[in-house]
């Protein structure tokens, strides 16, 4: 699937594991600046998650990202973050998971941290390599409670607001919110600007750190 904007603009090839995180991804870039995009979806990948077979997959997907000859190669699936500093070193284009400048944030940040996903295994990945990073920058950080809620969550408007709601209940219990699925980054726009700057979700963090991306890239 192929989504572009101005082709005369740098190219973000995007790995997808499932068509919900196009939209939020959409909506990133456009504050990025003039992108062209593309969408790679491989929904393999959300089947195989807890699988071996996995990282072939996602190598896979990322050569095929790669041969586009793009600007960054952005990947939107949370449970294979953690194998991208490994594949760093074999891959020419910039490789960015969108969650990795959230993550970072989140381990600079500390304290009593709550965990919003959809999935269990990427919930728990993310939460780990966060206290992982902490530990490593001698930040005190803490998974204090997970939620796991529907992945259908933001299909509707009444799922956002329950979402919402349910991030807002949490937020009262620890000291900041990670939203560990892109996909459900929408219902976050349903908070105030007072209550955001607890709950961290990957958009804010990946359009800056994209940005700088692009920009040293065109110097």
């Amino acid at each position: 699937m192929t989504a572009g904007r101005n082709s005369e603009a740098p190219l973000v090839a995007c790995v997808h594991a499932t068509p919900r995180a196009i939209d939020p991804t959409e909506m990133l870039l456009k504050t990025v600046g003039p992108v062209a995009v593309h969408h790679l979806i491989d929904e393999q990948l959300l089947a195989a998650g807890d699988d071996a077979a996995g990282p072939s997959i996602f190598r896979r997907a990322l050569q095929e990202a790669t041969s586009l000859r793009p600007a960054v190669v952005l990947t939107t699936c949370s449970m294979y973050t953690r194998f991208l500093d490994a594949l760093r070193q074999h891959t020419k284009p910039p490789l960015l998971g969108i969650d990795e400048p959230m993550i970072d944030h989140a381990a600079r940040t500390g304290g009593r941290l709550g965990f919003v996903g959809s999935i269990e295994t990427a919930v728990q990945l993310t939460a780990e390599e966060v206290l992982r990073r902490a530990r490593a920058i001698n930040v005190d950080a803490d998974v204090a409670e997970t939620l796991l809620v529907p992945r259908d969550s933001c299909d509707t408007d009444a799922g956002r607001r329950t979402l919402a709601a349910q991030i807002q209940e949490l937020r009262s219990r620890v000291d900041h919110v990670v939203v560990v699925q892109l996909s459900l980054s929408p219902a976050v726009d349903l908070l105030t600007n007072e209550e955001c700057r607890s709950v961290f979700t990957a958009v804010p963090f990946a359009a800056t750190r994209i940005r700088s991306i692009l920009g040293a890239a065109a110097t």
